[in-house]
Formats: structure tokens, sequence, C-alpha cells
């Protein structure tokens, strides 16, 4: 916890008193405070000046807000809070600040998780940017597969071994996602790493959901929950899941209850292709 800040005191105490030009001052004096690490997240002067910057956000001018969108440039890292403010303004103002971000991954996700829908689109084109970096000799062997197959690959390798220690592992799977085309093999492979590592750092009473669901873009994220005993730095489970969903053209994302792998698997088209495939390989002649 950063120690208390006498100046950023001072300036939070006068500011219910700001208007006009000198709201617009007060706002770029406090979000300095906040880019210079005066006070840092979670501390009560971090919270009071970012509740006040949300509140003087709509009287500021548009010119104090590009300003601000000018300083973040190269220093975003660490500072989301101050980028989500910008995000519900009209999109010329951040647009030229998402595409200049480099950012890691994780990053990418903890930003579009929290960002106004008219700024997800944009965020889930960099987050595939930034799974495409991570994987730039990705490509097994590609076959058609349904998305909920590696998840329950997954739930039939761990589940029973991990009831037996009284943890819960449960599918949660979105309903609808079409067949795509990918490293199949890999990505279950990377998952089933995943659910190893989760369910031997679990303790017995937890409840581990693992599941996917349809990501920006077109995308799919892979989750499994994160048990508070799983550290990524000392995981060696993690790093080994890690080099295989790079193989399979994914990025693995840890947050702080969340695993996910995201990728982008072209879809399997036309449908009836898929069905083919299928009694091809002993279904049912069409």
């Amino acid at each position: 916890m950063a120690p208390p800040d006498a100046a950023l005191r001072e300036i939070l105490a006068l500011a219910n008193y700001a208007a006009g030009p000198v709201a617009n001052d007060v706002f770029l004096l406090v979000a300095d405070y906040l880019m210079e690490g005066r006070a840092l997240p979670g501390d009560p002067d971090y919270r009071a000046a970012l509740a006040l910057l949300r509140q003087l956000r709509p009287a500021v001018s548009a010119a104090a807000k590009a300003r601000l969108a000018t300083r973040l440039y190269g220093r975003v890292h660490g500072r989301i809070d101050l980028l989500l403010l910008l995000l519900d303004e009209p999109e010329p103002l951040w647009a030229p600040l998402l595409g200049a971000l480099r950012l890691d991954p994780p990053d990418w996700l903890a930003l579009a998780e929290r960002a106004p829908r008219q700024a997800r689109a944009r965020l889930a084109e960099r987050l595939r940017a930034a799974a495409g970096r991570s994987a730039p000799d990705a490509g097994g062997e590609r076959a058609v597969f349904p998305p909920h197959r590696p998840v329950d690959a997954v739930i039939r390798a761990h589940g029973a071994q991990a009831g037996r220690r009284g943890v819960a592992l449960r599918r949660e799977v979105a309903p609808g996602l079409a067949p795509r085309i990918g490293d199949a093999r890999g990505l279950e492979a990377a998952l089933l790493r995943l659910g190893e590592a989760a369910c031997a750092a679990a303790r017995a009473g937890e409840t581990l959901r693992l599941g996917v669901h349809p990501a920006g873009g077109g995308g799919l994220a892979y989750t499994l929950t994160r048990p508070p005993g799983l550290s990524p730095g000392r995981s060696g489970g993690l790093r080994s899941a890690e080099g295989l969903a790079m193989r399979a053209g994914a990025a693995l994302v840890a947050t702080a209850g969340r695993l996910v792998l995201y990728l982008n698997p072209p879809l399997a088209l036309p449908p009836r292709l898929v069905a083919g495939t299928a009694a091809g390989r002993g279904g049912p002649k069409q």
C-alpha cells in the first residue's frame, strides 16, 4: 500500500468546487498522480482519485481527454483503469490509442472483460493478433472438431479422480457452437494438461468449472477455474500447457480466477461437408 500523498488529498478535498477550465486541470492533474504511481490500486487514495475522474469525465473537455490519451501512449501497462475512462468516449478519441498499444495477452483479456461494448470489437482484433504473435509456428494436424470435444475429454480424463479427492469438475459449454477446423489434438493436449494442474492444486470442497464459450471476433475461449493454490509463476504444469497451446495456435491467459485458452480457428463450412466427414468415419451414410 502506498503512503498517503498529502498533495493528492488536498486536490481531492477541493475537487468538489472544480468547474469549467478548473475541472479540466483537476482531471489531468489527478490522472497524472495515478500515472506516476503516487497512489496504487487498492489504496483508498487511488479509489477516491479514480471515483473523482469518473465524476468529472462527462464535464471535462474533449481536448483534456485527448491530452490524457496522448499521455497514455506507451504507458498503459498497470494503468488500465485510466484507459477505461476514455473507452466510453467517441471512437476517434481512443481508436488510435488502442491501435498503438503493446500489451501481453493477459492484459488484453483483462481490458476486454471490462471495456464497454463499442470498444470490444477493436480489443478482440488486438487479442487475436496477440494470440497469433504468441504462436508463430502453430499448425499441427488440422481436422474438423466440435468445440465441446476437448472439454469432454478433460472431464473423462480427470473428473472421476478429482471427485475422489473431493474436487468437483463441472462442464459448461455454450449452446450452438459450430464445428471448427484446427489442431484438435494439440488443443486437447493443452486442456488436459491444464486440467491436470488445476485438479492437483485444488482442495477438497472446491469446484472447477471447465467450458468453452464464444469470444470476441468469432474466436473461442476455453475457460477453467483457477484454484487459489495454482500460481502461474511456479507451476510447471501451466508452462507445459502454454507450450502445447502455442503449438495448437492458442494463447494461454491466466487471470485472477480463471485460466483461458483463446484461439480463433476457422469455421468448418458448409455444414453438409461436416456431416459428410462424420459419415466417412463410420457415421450413417447419406
